[in-house]
Order: C-alpha cells, then sequence, then structure tokens
C-alpha cells in the first residue's frame, strides 16, 4: 500500500483522474520516477536487479475533501512507513498478489485477495513487501478517521487492522472496484458523486468499529456527527428526507440528532440545504446540459420557486444568474481521462 503525490492541479479547482505510467518515460529513469511519487512512504525495488525494466501503473483520483483512490499495479515493492508525517489512513484490498506487512515490532501479516480490507495507519512503522500485485485503496485524512472512530479508535494502537468481511465492508470493496474499472471514463460531476458514496460509506463502517460508549458520550457523539454528516451527502437529494429518516438511520433519537448538531452549532435542516445548494450549483456550472428544473429536483426539491429562493439567499444570485457567471468567467472544462505522465 502506498499513498501517491498530488498531480499537477489542473487550471479550474476540480479533482479529476490522473493517469500515471512507467511506460511514459525512458526505462532506465522508470524506478526513479515511480518513487518520486509518494508521500507516505519510502520505496525499494524487491528485486534490487536496476537491470530489469521496472513496470507499474496508477489510476488515481483527488478529492476536495483531502480523501483519494487509487488503483495500483506493477513490479514487486518493498515500501517503508512511519518516516514521513504524512496523516493519512489507508483502507486498501489486494486485488492479485500477496503482500507481507511487517508492523507493531516482530509482527508480521500475510495479505492476499481473501483477506478483504485492511486498514493502514501511515505514519506507524510498517514494512510491506509484495509481489506483482494489483490493489485498490483509498486514503482517509486521519481527522476523518478520528471523527469516525473517536480518539479511542483502533487506529490508535494497531498499524494494521483486517476489516469486518461482514456488514458494509463488501458493498465498500465492490464501489472501490467500480472505480476502478469505470473511475476513469466518468465526468467530473459523476466521478465527485461517486467518490462522495465510496468516501460516505468508509466512514460509517468504520464508525461501526468505535469503542462501545454511553450514548452522551462526547466521543460517541462526535462519530453519530460524522455519519450523519455522511448520510446527509448520501441522500440529500432525496425530497422525503427528514430529521427523522436521519436518526433512525444512525440509530438516535431525533432529539439526541438535533443535540449533536447544536454542540456544533449546526442545524440539521440547514445543513441538509447547504449540501443540496452546494452541490446544485456544482451542477450548474459543470453540467450545461441537464436543465434548472432537474437539477433541483436531483437535488431534493420538487418545487422550482423553492429551490430558486434558497438558491438566491444561499449565493445572492438566481440559478440562471450563476450559470451565466461560471460560463462568462470560466473556461470550457475537459472531461474525461487526462494523458499519461507528468509533463
Amino acid at each position: 500500500m502506498n499513498t501517491a503525490r498530488e498531480s499537477p492541479s489542473p487550471k479550474l479547482s476540480l479533482p479529476r483522474w490522473t493517469n500515471i505510467d512507467t511506460a511514459a518515460v525512458q526505462q532506465s529513469d522508470r524506478f526513479e520516477y515511480w518513487r518520486e511519487l509518494f508521500v507516505s512512504c519510502t520505496i525499494e525495488r524487491a528485486d534490487r536487479d536496476s537491470s530489469v525494466d521496472f513496470q507499474s501503473q496508477i489510476f488515481r483520483y483527488s478529492h476536495r475533501d483531502g480523501s483519494s483512490f487509487a488503483k495500483i499495479s506493477g513490479n514487486p515493492l518493498i515500501c517503508s512507513f512511519g518516516k514521513r508525517d504524512s496523516d493519512i489512513v489507508l483502507l486498501g484490498h489486494v486485488r492479485s498478489g500477496t503482500l507481507t506487512v511487517r508492523h507493531n515490532g516482530d509482527r508480521v501479516t500475510m495479505l492476499d485477495s481473501s483477506d478483504g480490507l485492511v486498514m493502514l495507519d501511515c505514519d506507524r512503522p510498517v514494512v510491506t513487501s509484495s509481489t506483482r500485485y494489483d490493489m485498490t485503496q483509498l486514503a482517509l485524512p486521519r481527522r476523518l478517521v478520528t471523527e469516525a472512530l473517536g480518539k479511542g479508535g483502533v487506529v490508535s494502537n494497531q498499524a494494521v487492522v483486517k476489516l469486518p468481511h461482514g456488514g458494509l465492508t463488501p458493498i465498500l470493496l465492490a464501489h472501490l472496484d467500480i472505480l476502478a474499472e469505470h473511475g476513469p471514463q466518468l465526468n467530473a460531476i459523476d466521478s465527485d458523486a461517486a467518490m462522495q458514496v465510496t468516501t460516505s460509506l468508509a466512514m460509517i463502517l468504520l464508525s461501526r468499529l468505535a469503542p462501545p460508549k454511553d450514548k452522551d458520550n462526547e466521543t460517541h457523539d462526535d462519530a453519530l456527527f460524522i455519519v450523519a454528516k455522511r448520510y446527509i451527502e448520501l441522500n440529500a437529494w432525496r425530497s422525503n428526507l427528514t430529521s427523522d429518516g436521519i436518526a433512525r438511520a444512525v440509530g438516535c433519537s431525533r432529539a439526541h440528532l438535533y443535540r449533536i448538531f447544536a454542540q456544533k452549532d449546526r442545524h440539521v435542516a440547514g445543513t441538509v440545504r447547504e449540501v443540496r445548494l452546494t452541490r446544485a450549483q456544482a451542477m450548474l456550472n459543470y453540467d450545461p446540459t441537464q436543465s434548472i428544473g432537474m437539477i433541483a429536483f436531483n437535488n431534493g426539491y420538487s418545487d422550482l420557486s423553492a429551490f430558486g429562493k434558497a438558491f438566491r439567499r444561499q449565493f445572492g444570485m438566481t440559478p440562471i444568474e450563476q450559470r451565466s457567471q461560471f460560463k462568462a468567467t470560466t473556461m470550457p472544462l475537459q472531461l474525461g481521462p487526462v494523458s499519461k505522465g507528468y509533463t
């Protein structure tokens, strides 16, 4: 498992897929080119033979919230973690090949495709050795993982954790596989939506691993808050999304839901409205083929007039003015896979 550096910023501040392939550079430079991509670990060749051609490839998508998805395949590697302050936690799946993980002193964990999802703390001393491999991974900022697990969560004292095979795990694995296969062909709006769904599933899954706490405990409330926010992000398109439904989904009473949002100086209804309108604004900007009425409907508004009034209160302009202003101040957005390698 490893985490690539951010790709060069596009002209617009919209996330995009990056395809990096060592075939894009001269054979003699390929390994050095590859090792310079990574921020969470230092890497070495497992074969130690520089005369052997080094071949590796990564498809990667970076989201605005600091999370990222990657599908990585290539030649055997040795990766050493814990020497850099990356502040990253990985959820990874070895799709093919094997991974030997040395952690927590002399402990050794062997991973292959049968092991499902594994969580790895990139800032703890860990050394991984791979055969030729193919894997998917979701990189999460530590703050998100801490919010889901609490400060006393499982990542606080273990470098490597195999996640339970049941519950949401197979669903998240399926999403990772779908992203690996179809992600680079998605346009910007669909890529953003797919990444939000994947990250939200991961956060809810991790929240299930949090140690049991009293319902009024602050750590538990923090976890409930982040899960509730993620649930809203996943379901804000529903016109019938209510506080009662959100509370049932995260496993608390409506009164307790209101209380944990108030502790963060937030309101449930206000958060739902903010998520809906922010997504609608992105659709207006980056999906000019979709009508304003359909955008309103796809963001939980069955009344176009109510959508227009709410949008104007939030952003100080009507949806039509928003679309016109964006067209006037930006270059056309090029969607689809980017070219291979860096320039």
